[in-house]
């Protein structure tokens, strides 16, 4: 459609379907006033009581490594489970201030700026009514605010994959060499901040088929994006040649990740047969969202009648309910974290559902309603591991020449931060024999 709007040449628009606004389909825009409101309370759900819990092992761990040298991150003597982004990004900060708040501040800060991002995204991708409603329901998702709140890389990450993705587009629609750089560098930046941006290769796989649905791309601009993801795995290979890296790797062949152990204690499988239908799961959503393009491709004029809430809006409600309940539930944290991209972009569908628009329909009135109410429930109610109280009584009734013994080595993080040198530890493994006990504490004396 070609429309002129004031001091703008004519172009081709997406047209709101909310609020019958004109949006420009290759350009971010401005940010209205109500995506404002959102991000400042979104600020203000991750600014509350941010200090108050302890940190738990993950965090403490965090602190940990930032305190540390660079030259352990590559060799992995620091930490064999992560890139080593965040980690770089906190050393500077864990120098200013050491106190809970200060720590999850940056956190805090990144889960913000997501809100404005996704709805640039899903501006770009259909209309500003889809925008507004993603904005609103990212703003106040429990799992969001939760790892808002968390001193790791997670709401960073969320940040480089929704801003990658904009790029693409900005990229695919203009052919701008500049979107095309800031395109590589963010998805290569979303890898050395943790290994779940795998998830974004596939969502980018998904907007590029839905591109080609849309406007018939061309070879140059498929190839220009291969070229681009290329570049980025480049970018992350002197990272996967690193010796920490090769750890992570040789764990992971074994089944030795935590979502593998977590999901073999509850199934009573082995790690390795649970690593396996992890695997097997993925490769399912993989060719499920595949065949989805796959039927935009080739049932474009039936795409509409995949948004009509009176024959998929129950479904819809329903799935977004569940996993809406499962984010406030205590533990798990292994799967929620690595599946926070695919949740984000599952905002995105759930908004092209049900875009917002006046006069507000009962979904978009429950939904938004109860992810605030879990999301308080999340910030307020759901504990994080009471290290801080730990110690606390530790230091409360510790007698002259007790000496406290860690049951594994990662504890000392959590200990450490919060112990302050005022005891003695050692570390000891839980298949050590009595003898092997007795032996540890005169020498740890």
């Amino acid at each position: 459609m070609e429309v002129e709007a004031e001091g703008r040449k004519p172009g081709k628009v997406a047209v709101d379907e909310g609020r019958h606004l004109p949006v420009r389909a290759g350009a971010l825009g401005r940010v209205p006033g109500s995506i404002l409101l959102a991000a400042g309370l979104g600020l203000v759900l991750r600014l509350l009581f941010l200090g108050n819990k302890s940190l738990w092992l993950d965090e403490a761990w965090s602190v940990m490594v930032a305190l540390g040298d660079v030259g352990d991150l590559w060799s992995g003597v620091a930490d064999k489970m992560n890139p080593p982004g965040y980690y770089l990004l906190l050393m500077p900060w864990v120098r200013v201030n050491q106190s809970e708040f200060w720590l999850r501040l940056p956190s805090v800060l990144f889960g913000v700026a997501a809100i404005p991002l996704i709805f640039s995204l899903a501006r770009l991708l259909h209309s500003e009514a889809v925008g507004t409603s993603a904005a609103w329901l990212l703003s106040l998702s429990p799992i969001h605010v939760w790892y808002s709140q968390e001193a790791r890389g997670y709401s960073l990450l969320i940040v480089l994959a929704l801003g990658s993705a904009i790029a693409l587009l900005q990229a695919l629609r203009r052919f701008d060499r500049r979107a095309w750089a800031a395109h590589a560098v963010l998805t290569a930046a979303a890898f050395y901040i943790h290994y779940s941006a795998v998830w974004i290769l596939l969502f980018q796989s998904l907007a590029v088929v839905l591109e080609i649905s849309r406007t018939g791309m061309s070879f140059r601009r498929v190839s220009a994006t291969a070229i681009s993801l290329l570049v980025a795995g480049l970018a992350f290979l002197p990272w996967l040649s690193s010796p920490a890296a090769g750890a992570f790797f040789a764990r992971a062949s074994i089944g030795g990740l935590y979502p593998a152990q977590f999901l073999a204690q509850r199934l009573g499988v082995s790690p390795e047969l649970a690593l396996l239908l992890i695997v097997t799961a993925l490769a399912f959503i993989a060719a499920a969202l595949m065949l989805c393009a796959y039927f935009v491709l080739r049932n474009r004029h039936r795409l509409g009648a995949l948004r009509d809430p009176s024959r998929f809006g129950a479904g819809v409600l329903i799935l977004m309910l569940v996993a809406l309940a499962a984010s406030v539930v205590p533990r798990a944290h292994s799967v929620k974290r690595s599946n926070l991209i695919p949740w984000t972009f599952g905002l995105l569908a759930l908004a092209w559902v049900f875009p917002w628009r006046l006069p507000i329909p009962r979904a978009l009135r429950a939904l938004p309603a109860l992810s605030l109410l879990l999301s308080v429930v999340n910030v307020t109610l759901i504990p994080k591991d009471e290290w801080r109280q730990a110690i606390q009584f530790i230091h409360a009734h510790q007698q002259p020449g007790d000496v406290t013994w860690l049951l594994s080595d990662y504890l000392r993080a959590p200990y450490l931060y919060y112990d302050r040198g005022r005891s003695d530890w050692t570390g000891v493994s839980p298949e050590m024999t009595d003898d092997e006990l007795e032996g540890v504490l005169p020498a740890s004396r």
